[in-house]
């Protein structure tokens, strides 16, 4: 499915609960609301926007740009594990 975003829903559920998606599966309200979506971390906050916090979705937002050429884990693995435990944190408030 291409819901014009440019590119196709890709979602993966880790487990129950817990999906990884991309920016196509996070402005796909039918999608997110089908599945339970309470939370999202948005890792590419800096070109993509929290569409549904009117909804109740809450957001933990970096303000990063995605690159289609490589996946940068220097930003969520920084040296003092901070991005990751807010994450984790986020997470299990969902």
């Amino acid at each position: 499915m291409d819901t014009g975003l440019g590119q196709p829903l890709v979602e993966v559920r880790v487990k129950d609960g817990i999906f990884v998606g991309n920016v196509t599966a996070a402005h796909d309200e039918d999608f997110l609301v089908m599945n339970k979506v309470t939370h999202i971390v948005n890792c590419a906050g800096g070109e993509v926007k929290d569409l549904f916090e009117e909804i109740g979705i809450e957001y933990l937002t970096f303000p990063w740009k995605d690159s289609s050429a490589s996946i940068n884990t220097t930003q969520m693995f920084d040296a003092q594990d901070r991005n990751i435990e807010q994450v984790v944190r986020f997470v299990d408030q969902g």
